[in-house]
């Protein structure tokens, strides 16, 4: 997996962040409609990859089959856990400081690697599908 960590990409500048997902994958777009409804945050939105320029953002095809992507507003790219981290301080209230744990150590040492195991076996989640093996 490449790198999640924050990278600013500067082509994009935008009003709102995005939360980047995998259409194929029945479990991602549950998951990202799931965040997108608890969003308080008016800024905030979500789009699969497939109907993006992917170079617009920073991100590659195998970046984005690889993991979600959250894109700050300023162009900020958060892959991984990162990206549910940020996805989740959308939402607000419990989920926000849900969110804001995800991203600092201790617990960062355990989203990271539980993050990588759900998309190794996204298929076999609630929701998923063979379309959704990586």
């Amino acid at each position: 997996m490449k790198n999640t960590q924050p990278r600013q990409h500067n082509e994009r500048r935008a009003s709102t962040s995005l939360l980047i997902y995998d259409a194929d994958c029945g479990f991602c777009t549950k998951s990202a409609k799931w965040l997108e409804g608890h969003f308080r945050d008016s800024q905030a939105t979500i789009a699969p990859w497939q109907s993006l320029e992917l170079g617009a953002f920073g991100l590659t095809e195998s970046d984005v089959t690889s993991a979600a992507w959250w894109v700050d507003a300023d162009g900020k790219n958060y892959g991984a856990h990162l990206s549910i981290a940020r996805a989740m301080r959308a939402c607000g209230g419990a989920l926000a400081v849900a969110g804001a744990c995800l991203e600092y150590p201790p617990v960062s040492w355990v989203a990271a690697p539980v993050y990588r195991w759900v998309a190794r076996h996204r298929n076999q989640m609630p929701g998923g599908s063979d379309s959704c093996s990586t």
